[in-house]
């Protein structure tokens, strides 16, 4: 019985884990998402910031 019981409770704190790993998960995902989003505002933010001064934001290629 006592085996069982052991048993029993391991299995539960790995489904636990397992749920606060999920969790973890999504809220990685979703700060992830937030952060791409920004970042994306913020190069358009930058590139109309520049093209506003006339300067080019598109890549050229030189060599020395």
């Amino acid at each position: 019985h006592g085996l069982n019981s052991s048993m029993t409770n391991i299995d539960n704190q790995i489904a636990a884990m397992e749920v606060r790993l999920l969790s973890e998960e999504n809220n990685l995902k979703a700060q992830f998402t937030a952060m791409e989003s920004t970042i994306s505002n913020t190069q358009a933010w930058g590139n109309k910031l520049l093209a506003a001064f006339g300067i080019s934001t598109t890549s050229s290629s030189t060599s020395k």
